[in-house]
């Protein structure tokens, strides 16, 4: 396993890099979320390896969004964006 302590040394840790890493994984939680509710609608097309990995996504994603043990770090950040959707975006 790498240490990364030196790249906080030469200042690599930023606080805006780290916003933005914070808003790029929140937007990621976002649209999968979004994905994987969408695809719920249509589980009876899914095969039984793809339902409990859809299964297992949206378990995952719960977490995610609910707060809960390791998870839930970027509960914050993905309320924040979902509150306010980044309008800066390229996409």
């Amino acid at each position: 396993m790498k240490n990364y302590s030196k790249g906080a040394e030469k200042g690599l840790n930023n606080p805006e890099g780290v916003a933005a890493v914070q808003r790029l994984m929140a937007k990621t939680i976002v649209q999968v979320e979004e994905n994987a509710e969408a695809d719920w609608a249509d589980k009876k097309k899914f095969n039984k390896d793809n339902l409990a990995a859809l299964k297992l996504m949206r378990q995952t994603i719960k977490k995610m969004h609910e707060g809960e043990g390791e998870l839930g770090k970027d509960k914050e950040a993905v309320d924040a964006y979902m509150a306010a959707p980044d309008v800066n975006s390229t996409e």
